[in-house]
């Protein structure tokens, strides 16, 4: 359990341009999700989702405020979206996150019908959306 309070982010709120819609445009609002997480001392890891053109849900990371280990960004954008869309299958939404999603996000995510997702940085460890090597061939 964390009871010390998080050091001070040293980043920025990004603000985007709402006239430029591109892939960093909605890159920048997961950002500006994953600094809640850390200001409420959580993993810093934002999320949201994009269908026809429009953000229908935002998230970051809740699993120590929430005590639930299923309380990641992606889960709960995820479940955001499903609720203002009205269907549980995503088919042409794109999923913006700031780290590589986990086996269970990536598995959510697929789950979901998500067309797309795309993220900030890869996860060597936890990582579970980039295809390994190995398997490429397998693939083709």
């Amino acid at each position: 359990m964390k009871s010390e309070p998080p050091p001070p982010c040293p980043f920025e709120k990004l603000h985007p341009s709402e006239l430029n819609r591109d892939a960093g445009y909605y890159m920048s609002h997961a950002f500006n999700e994953s600094l809640k997480a850390w200001k409420a001392n959580e993993v810093p890891i934002g999320a949201v989702i994009e269908f026809n053109g429009a953000i229908v849900a935002r998230a970051y990371n809740q699993v120590e405020s929430l005590n639930d280990p299923t309380a990641h960004a992606e889960i709960l954008a995820i479940t955001q979206a499903t609720e203002i869309v009205g269907d549980w299958r995503l088919n042409g939404a794109t999923l913006y996150v700031t780290k590589e999603p986990c086996p269970m996000c990536s598995g959510a995510s697929i789950m979901a019908r998500i067309s797309k997702v795309v993220y900030a940085v890869p996860d060597p460890k936890m990582g579970c959306m980039a295809v390994p090597r190995r398997c490429r061939s397998y693939l083709a």
